[in-house]
């Protein structure tokens, strides 16, 4: 008699027990989708809502599905300093700066594609270019470690809401919730454009000179002879973002404002004047001029060696350097960019 009153004390207990798991994974799974991090709930209460994740490849479906841009820059962290309000007044039109930090060519092609998918091709596309676009295992290292949310960019309904209940989700809805209180900033403005480079105070010129060149002479010596490859070896370079490059250029309607530039760095981020790696990535830069004058986009290329590559004053220190420049750039480049369409434009 005792021995079943303890075993109807332990089947309450587990009935109690999960009962109590099942209502608190539901009242958190209803917070979640009321607060709706990502923009895909039927039942949020705010919209449009602040992006509050550091990664930009959970944030920025949301500035697609729900913003009114018609055009979109797509790029590496360094294309993220290129302010949509500074390219609406070049350009004209509403500006979505969708660069992500470390992005592949292959999430770069996703972001364009997505944006098509939704809302219509865009008026104008800048592609910013770099290393990553010119890498022979671009077809292989596809995402990072920062992952890849498929379910977020493609996915639709009931399909999307299952990922959402989880502890990443949590974290960013109570940072919503900073937000509202006065404790937190959102990390991106609804144009998916996020300040990241440090206060101009901070800048430091001793710091930055011994961070470009360690204490060794500021000048880089070409290679000489310069580098020369062989037809057999220059045939076999793969760049294999390129066709996912042609291809999808090749799919927006001839009336679009296309622009592919290479951004700048630094010019110890460079390769060596006169190098193997210099005349691989001069391969590739002509490879993707050549995908330029196909479809009638226009062709930048700053990552060069230039007065601006050349000066330290205009690149930022710690972990910042050689890579990404300081705002007083950023304008120059836009016009620049938009000069050089305006002058292919006038070719054809």
């Amino acid at each position: 008699m005792q021995e079943q009153c303890s075993e109807e004390k332990w089947r309450r207990f587990g009935r109690c027990l999960i009962t109590t798991l099942l209502a608190g994974a539901s009242v958190i799974a209803g917070i979640l989708l009321m607060l709706d991090p990502y923009g895909i709930s039927p039942v949020s209460w705010s919209k449009p809502r602040p992006l509050m994740d550091i990664n930009a490849r959970y944030m920025y479906p949301q500035v697609i599905r729900h913003g009114d841009h018609d055009s979109l820059v797509v790029g590496t962290s360094i294309s993220r300093l290129m302010h949509p309000r500074d390219l609406n007044e070049t350009f004209g039109g509403r500006f979505a700066n969708l660069a992500m930090n470390g992005a592949t060519a292959w999430e770069q092609i996703n972001v364009i594609r997505a944006f098509q998918n939704i809302r219509g091709a865009p008026q104008t596309l800048i592609v910013g270019l770099d290393h990553t676009w010119c890498a022979a295992d671009a077809d292989e290292a596809t995402v990072t470690e920062r992952d890849w949310p498929a379910w977020l960019w493609e996915g639709s309904g009931p399909s999307r809401l299952v990922h959402t209940i989880n502890l990443p989700t949590l974290e960013i809805a109570v940072r919503q919730i900073g937000q509202v209180i006065g404790i937190e900033k959102p990390r991106f403005d609804s144009d998916g454009w996020g300040a990241y480079t440090p206060d101009e105070s901070l800048w430091d010129e001793a710091e930055i000179h011994q961070t470009l060149w360690g204490g060794s002479e500021p000048v880089i010596k070409p290679v000489d002879p310069p580098y020369q490859p062989e037809p057999q070896e220059r045939e076999q370079w793969r760049f294999p973002a390129l066709p996912w490059l042609d291809e999808t250029l090749a799919e927006l309607p001839r009336d679009s404002r296309l622009a592919l530039v290479f951004m700048p760095v630094h010019i110890t981020a460079q390769p060596r004047p006169g190098s193997a790696a210099a005349a691989r990535e001069a391969a590739c830069k002509a490879d993707v001029a050549a995908i330029a004058d196909r479809h009638g986009a226009a062709y930048v290329d700053f990552r060069v060696h230039s007065p601006v590559t050349r000066d330290d004053t205009m690149w930022w220190n710690r972990y910042y350097w050689r890579q990404h420049y300081g705002p007083h750039l950023i304008r120059k480049m836009a016009d620049r960019t938009a000069s050089a369409w305006r002058e292919t434009a006038s070719v054809e």
